[in-house]
């Protein structure tokens, strides 16, 4: 009889003993699985995004020790002994309890290219010297006193586009070179010349939220010095571009589509622009970078599968203010400022992924990009009058803007994180429907 006893109270204390083991074994690994009713042996921390999730964090969350499964149930299945709590109610970042870069559900997504863009947008005005005889004592040729000239301020290029980018918040830092080909030109009656302009651009992106659904965007572009000469005028600027933010956020996301909404603001750091006219040299116009931009935008990211994606942008431009121009001289002194067209800028990527690979080390993918660019103007562009005794007009071009590119670039892809990029840009439209020749672009991008 007493070994009866004793041996129904070793059987009880081994099947206690079992019943604890199994309830602190559930309670390692994460609610999520548990909720589910599946056993804990069903979850795999070698799976990518939790490989670096310690069991002991989840069993720090865990409410308590789960009930063992009942006798019987297969290994695998729902244990009727789990009390299921009502679900979370569905949305775009449901599953997104990991940081953004350990979301599976949006892995085809993160791994997709960004566009590369098109982002040239000179500042045209016009000069005119028809009523005027002489200039600083010095008589121009009657053919050449309407001068259409680009004028070099923030770099040659003062307007933000974007580029190097897309809809999902992503926190990088980056590099971007940029070769503009005859992208600002003096014109006149009697001809005319060109620059190049090469821009460098420094930027950074961080996202933040509990999601990582916002993300702020810092870049700052230089360029080199421009000194553009015609008869009878001289074009000088610093190299100095001006600093934009970018604020954004994701309003929906998916495995295959993402949409943001996003705010540019291009502030005037950016150098300005003087121009000396006559022989003489004492007749001045300063050109003051002072004009704040604002660009709203909406930005849409397509992976229908492993392969191909797609990015597409629209975006408005709009001035805040104008750019001061001051003209001085013998005698007289007159200021003014003058207004900047309003622009609709429209883009559309297609790309397709030739090499993907699985390892850690060296080239893990190489894609090819073919982009359509388009600028339009928005209204009728400003007219700007500076009355210097009747001879001059300063005007921000007499032409609407119609401008469409195609961009050609190969994006590959190095140790997964790492993006070297290079493209070309084609423009499309004849002599009076382009800012430049050709554009080369190098982008040099590294995600975290």
């Amino acid at each position: 009889m007493n070994g009866r006893l004793f041996a129904f109270g070793l059987v009880s204390l081994l099947a206690g003993q079992c019943n604890l083991a199994s309830a602190q074994e559930n309670a390692a690994y994460p609610a999520g699985f548990l909720q589910n009713g599946l056993e804990p042996a069903w979850v795999d921390f070698a799976q990518p995004g939790y490989s670096d999730i310690s069991p002991v964090a989840f069993a720090q969350a865990q409410a308590g020790a789960q009930p063992a499964p009942q006798p019987g149930q297969p290994m695998g299945q729902p244990n009727p002994g789990l009390v299921q709590p009502a679900p979370a109610p569905a949305g775009p970042f449901a599953n997104a309890q990991r940081p953004a870069n350990r979301q599976q559900y949006l892995s085809r997504l993160q791994r997709a290219p960004d566009i590369f863009g098109d982002s040239f947008v000179p500042q045209t005005v016009v000069l005119d010297f028809s009523h005027f005889s002489d200039v600083g004592g010095s008589s121009l040729d009657n053919g050449n006193r309407v001068l259409e000239a680009d004028v070099p301020i923030g770099g040659g290029s003062r307007r933000f586009k974007n580029e190097q980018a897309r809809a999902l918040p992503t926190d990088r830092v980056f590099f971007l070179y940029n070769h503009f080909h005859n992208a600002l030109e003096v014109r006149s009656t009697t001809g005319g010349t060109t620059r190049n302009v090469n821009q460098y651009t420094l930027g950074v992106e961080r996202t933040f939220g509990q999601d990582q659904e916002w993300s702020v965007e810092l870049r700052m572009p230089f360029s080199g010095s421009t000194d553009l000469n015609a008869p009878g005028f001289n074009f000088q600027s610093d190299g100095i571009g001006n600093f934009t933010a970018v604020l954004k956020r994701l309003m929906y996301a998916d495995e295959s589509t993402a949409f943001a909404l996003g705010m540019a603001v291009t502030t005037p750091t950016g150098s300005d622009a003087d121009i000396v006219v006559g022989s003489a040299q004492n007749v001045r116009i300063q050109v003051e970078n002072e004009a704040v931009h604002l660009l709203p935008y909406a930005a849409l990211q397509f992976a229908p599968d492993e392969n191909w994606f797609f990015n597409a942008y629209a975006q408005v431009d709009v001035a805040a203010n104008g750019n001061g121009v001051t003209i001085t001289g013998p005698a007289l002194t007159a200021s003014d400022h003058v207004s900047e067209q309003t622009l609709l800028y429209l883009d559309a990527a297609a790309g397709y992924w030739w090499y993907r690979s699985d390892n850690e080390d060296g080239l893990t993918g190489l894609a090819s990009v073919l982009e359509l660019h388009y600028t339009g103007s928005l209204g009728n562009p400003p007219v700007n009058n500076i009355d210097r005794n009747g001879f001059l007009y300063y005007g921000s071009g007499q032409k609407r803007v119609d401008v469409v590119n195609m961009t050609a670039g190969i994006n590959s892809e190095w140790w997964h994180h790492t993006s070297l990029r290079t493209a070309v840009v084609v423009p499309l439209g004849g002599e009076s429907n382009r800012f430049f020749d050709g554009e080369v672009q190098v982008a040099l991008i590294r995600r975290f």
